[in-house]
C-alpha cells in the first residue's frame, strides 16, 4: 500500500476543534481512497507524528510549560520537528499533502525535505489569499509569507485550492471544497423552547475570528430591539470567542439574548444546534481579504438541514438557493429583519431538514474531494 505523509496543525486531542475534525475526515478519505497515512499534529505537551489508527511514531515535548510561550514556539517546533522526520525517512511516499502555514525559512525547508522523499508535494491553500487589511499583530507574519512564497514554486508540484484561480504560487492548483463526513452528522431536531411566538433561537458554532463577524449579529439585535422591533431573539454561541465579542454581549442593553458555550462535540454539540432555529456562517469574511470560497461551517448546516446566513459569495450554492440567506459584507450590524423573513419562509416548511441536506451531493464528501487530488496526480505522472 502506498503512503502519505499529510503535514497538519491539528491539536489532535482536541475533538470539537473545526480543523481536527476536518483533518480526521481527510485522512479517513485517503485510507477509503486506497492509501496508508502518516500525519502530523499538535499533542498537549508538544508534537507528534501519528499513524492513521492514531498511534504516536515520534514526538517531541516543549521545552518549557508556559502555556503562552507554547503558543508562540508551537508552529516552529511543529515544522522542524516534520523535517526532520523528513530527512531520517528511509522509505518515500506517494505524496506529501500539507496545509499551507505560512511560508518561512523554515517552512520552505520542510518543503525541499518532502521533495525528496515525496513522488508529489502538494500544498493545500485552504485559506489563500487570507491577509487580514490595514496593520495588525500579524502583519510581519504576512510580510515574511510574501517573500518565503517568491521561491516556493521549487518545491511543489500543484496546490489544492479553495478559490477559481488557476494558478497559486506559480504552481497549477486542482479546484477542492470544504467538505464533511455526511453521514457522521446527525439531522437537526427542532427542539426549540421558546418563551413566545415570537421568538428566533440562532446558533454559532466557531472558534471566533474576525472574519466570523458576530460582533455585527450583537449589534444587529441592540439596533432592532432599540427601534421597537417585535421579535425576540436568542444567540447560542458554541466554542472560543474573541474577548471583544463576549464583552459587547455582556454590556448589551438586551444581554439575555445570548447564551455562550465553551467548545462541545458529538450529543452536547447537536442538543445546542437542535435548540436552534438558524445557523449564523461567516459574516465578515472581507476583514480577511475574502469574498468567494466554500465554508466548512454552510456545508455543516447543510448536512444537519438547517437553514442559514452566511457573507461571502459560496461556491456550492447560489444567493437563490431558498434555505439560506447572504447577507452584504461590510461593518454595518446586520438586519435582524432579514433573519426574521428567512425564519418565517423556512419554519412550516414540510420536511425541512431532508430538503436543506439534500443539496449536498458525494462531492461534499472528503472523499470526494480527496479523490480530486489523487485524480489530478495520477494524471499529470
Amino acid at each position: 500500500m502506498q503512503s502519505i505523509f499529510f503535514y497538519t496543525n491539528a491539536k489532535v486531542y482536541d475533538l470539537t476543534a473545526g480543523i481536527t475534525k476536518k483533518v480526521n475526515s481527510q485522512i479517513k478519505a485517503f485510507e477509503k481512497l486506497g492509501y496508508n497515512v502518516v500525519y502530523s499534529g499538535y499533542i498537549k505537551d508538544g508534537v507528534a507524528i501519528f499513524n492513521s489508527d492514531g498511534s504516536i511514531i515520534t514526538k517531541k515535548t516543549y521545552p518549557i510549560k508556559s502555556n503562552r510561550i507554547q503558543r508562540i514556539i508551537r508552529r516552529k517546533l511543529l515544522i522542524t520537528f516534520c523535517t526532520d522526520y523528513l530527512k531520517k525517512k528511509k522509505e518515500s511516499f506517494k505524496l506529501i499533502y500539507a496545509r499551507y502555514h505560512f511560508f518561512d525559512s523554515s517552512y520552505l525547508k520542510m518543503l525541499k525535505c518532502a521533495k525528496k522523499v515525496g513522488e508529489y508535494v502538494v500544498i493545500e491553500a485552504h485559506s489563500y489569499p487570507s491577509y487580514e487589511k490595514g496593520l495588525s499583530i500579524m502583519t510581519p507574519v504576512y510580510l515574511t509569507d510574501w517573500l518565503w512564497s517568491k521561491g516556493a514554486y521549487r518545491y511543489i508540484d500543484f496546490v489544492a485550492a479553495m478559490n477559481n484561480m488557476k494558478e497559486i504560487w506559480k504552481r497549477p492548483t486542482v479546484k477542492i471544497s470544504n467538505a464533511v463526513d455526511i453521514d457522521a452528522i446527525p439531522v437537526h431536531n427542532p427542539s426549540v423552547i421558546r418563551k413566545s411566538e415570537n421568538e428566533i433561537h440562532l446558533v454559532s458554532v466557531a472558534f471566533e475570528s474576525k472574519a466570523h463577524g458576530l460582533d455585527r449579529i450583537i449589534k444587529g439585535i441592540n439596533n432592532y430591539k432599540r427601534m421597537g422591533g417585535e421579535w425576540d431573539f436568542v444567540v447560542h454561541f458554541v466554542g472560543t470567542h474573541l474577548e471583544s465579542t463576549k464583552s459587547l454581549a455582556k454590556f448589551s442593553p438586551y444581554n439575555e439574548s445570548f447564551i455562550f458555550y465553551q467548545p462541545l462535540s458529538g450529543k452536547e454539540l447537536d442538543e445546542v444546534y437542535d435548540k436552534a432555529d438558524i445557523g449564523i456562517g461567516s459574516i465578515a469574511n472581507h476583514r480577511v481579504g475574502s469574498y468567494f470560497g466554500s465554508a466548512l461551517k454552510t456545508i455543516e448546516y447543510l448536512a444537519k438541514g438547517i437553514p442559514f446566513i452566511y457573507g461571502w459569495r459560496e461556491e456550492i450554492i447560489g444567493d437563490d438557493f431558498p434555505y439560506a440567506t447572504r447577507v452584504e459584507l461590510n461593518e454595518e450590524p446586520i438586519d435582524m429583519n432579514t433573519i426574521v423573513k428567512l425564519y418565517k419562509e423556512t419554519r412550516k416548511e414540510k420536511d425541512l431538514q431532508q430538503r436543506v441536506r439534500s443539496h449536498l451531493g458525494n462531492d461534499q464528501s472528503w472523499e470526494g474531494q480527496m479523490k480530486k487530488v489523487i485524480d489530478y496526480m495520477n494524471r499529470h505522472k
